[in-house]
């Protein structure tokens, strides 16, 4: 492979890392460099899972955007009923 010299701040190589890994630092944190103390929380209980799994498939957004839906939605019926 080539190598190269970079030189730069921590919290810069940080940022880099994910990117140069090809995964998201959720992953990283919770599957690739988790240590091992901490590796069975895929057993923890459903609350806690259903938290690591949204950190790392980034889905805090989705689940927002889901419940806002859900709201509209839920609004609306309650309008068509008025009416």
């Amino acid at each position: 492979g080539r190598q190269e010299a970079l030189s730069m701040k921590v919290q810069d190589i940080e940022k880099l890392v994910p990117t140069f890994m090809g995964a998201s630092q959720a992953v990283l944190d919770s599957v690739v460099f988790v240590h091992q103390d901490e590796s069975n929380w895929p057993l923890d209980d459903a609350l806690t899972v259903k938290k690591k799994f949204d950190s790392i498939f980034n889905l805090s957004g989705y689940t927002k955007a889901v419940d806002a839906m859900k709201k509209v939605r839920l609004h609306n019926v309650h309008e068509v009923d008025k009416h």
